[in-house]
């Protein structure tokens, strides 16, 4: 029997973040992404029509994982905010990236950008958008799983030459992936843009949510988990009124959101939190909230390509639609430092690929108490989820944050 060259290994081994790049690649359309009862995207391969080539496994970003002592450094770092103050206000984090899209199409440095759109996490999606209405209306953070890349085959068919791909680092490095099959693609794409990213969430988390807010997934009309501010409120609107979650509160990103049961399985496992692999990497300034007025987001840019320290220079000391000014890395990493991957995952990642065709490069040393630390979160988890993520109290959900410090045990 042929040896299966696909990506049902990913698959099996629990390391699928569901960003969509073997889809598109499939010679003969037999992928596709499919929510599982977990509330994760999957791809789900029709072995009937698959010929076995292998692509959709060439191109996966977790087809290996290399692990770093350090988070790799940016070329320059800047902070800065749209000086539009109702897309400022209404936007995650300052609405500088919103802004430079809207600049960038206006331009003509894009003709087309890369962005998710929806009204609601079921709905939500990658979209080609090539107007400021469009880009508007894609503002503000998309937390749920989204299967980006499957765009990439839609792009390959139009007639776009400068394109902004916008994505979480997953995404980015499915992209890079992609491109070195598709070079033609290459060279259409002019400009990446992702997102430091904790975790993406599972689809049920969205489902707990509701229920603790007591809002029927079917009366649900419209989803935000940002906006109205900074740090920001999160309004669900449904067909008997509107609920006002603020970011902070333990119902949201304060617990719940970031319980590592709410995360898609592949996050834990991230090498680069930080898509070092875009041109330029976009997060809140928190190092900035008590120097600056707190109902004002700020966005932190992390340019990691010339191309992407050239577009930001554009702005400084210019009377613009952004503000921005020069920022140290050191700043980014005293309050996100903590999303570097651990010698605890590497040890994690190790037993669970063990025996795979996934590669693992470390320059992690793997000590007794990392191993321990690894067990703990191990033995932890799986007892929560016997108890299943709808069963479990918010309080207890909330607390869960804390296995993620167990890992960061050196």
């Amino acid at each position: 029997m042929i040896k299966n060259k696909t990506v049902n290994i990913i698959v099996e081994k629990e390391v699928c973040c569901g960003c969509g790049t073997c889809q598109p690649v499939c010679p003969v359309s037999c992928i596709t992404m499919q929510l599982d009862e977990d509330g994760q995207y999957k791809p789900v391969i029709d072995m009937d029509i698959c010929t076995n080539c292998g692509l959709c496994f060439k191109v996966c970003p977790n087809n290996e994982f290399n692990y770093k002592n350090n988070i790799k450094k940016p070329q320059e770092v800047f902070s800065g905010y749209s000086t539009n103050e109702e897309l400022r206000y209404n936007a995650a984090s300052g609405g500088l990236t919103t802004q430079l899209l809207i600049d960038g199409l206006n331009r003509n440095d894009f003709d087309a950008v890369v962005v998710v759109t929806g009204d609601k996490p079921a709905e939500f999606k990658a979209t080609i958008v090539t107007t400021t209405n469009e880009i508007l209306n894609a503002k503000a953070s998309k937390y749920t799983q989204v299967s980006v890349n499957i765009v990439l085959k839609e792009l390959e068919k139009n007639s776009y030459t400068k394109i902004c791909y916008v994505g979480l680092p997953c995404h980015i490095r499915g992209l890079d992936k992609y491109l070195k099959v598709k070079k033609k693609l290459a060279e259409k794409i002019v400009m990446k843009f992702t997102l430091v990213c904790g975790q993406s969430l599972k689809h049920t988390v969205v489902d707990k949510q509701l229920k603790i807010i007591k809002v029927k997934k079917e009366s649900l009309l419209r989803y935000s988990f940002r906006g109205e501010g900074w740090p920001g409120f999160q309004n669900v609107d449904s067909t008997l009124g509107n609920k006002k979650i603020a970011y902070t509160d333990k119902k949201a990103m304060g617990g719940l959101f970031a319980s590592p049961l709410s995360g898609v399985d592949a996050c834990l496992y991230c090498e680069d939190h930080y898509g070092s692999q875009a041109d330029i990497s976009f997060c809140d300034a928190w190092h900035l909230k008590n120097k600056e007025n707190n109902n004002n987001g700020i966005t932190s840019a992390l340019c990691y390509s010339e191309k992407g320290v050239g577009l930001i220079e554009k702005y400084v000391g210019t009377e613009a639609d952004v503000f921005i000014k020069k920022d140290d890395f050191a700043n980014i990493l005293s309050v996100q430092g903590h999303m570097k991957p651990t010698p605890s995952v590497a040890y994690l990642l190790n037993k669970k690929i063990n025996n795979s065709r996934i590669d693992l490069k470390s320059e992690l040393n793997i000590s007794a108490l990392s191993v321990i630390a690894a067990m703990v979160y191990t033995v932890s988890v799986r007892l929560l989820n016997l108890i299943g993520l709808n069963r479990l109290p918010l309080g207890l959900l909330s607390l869960s944050r804390g296995l993620k410090k167990i890992l960061q045990i050196k």
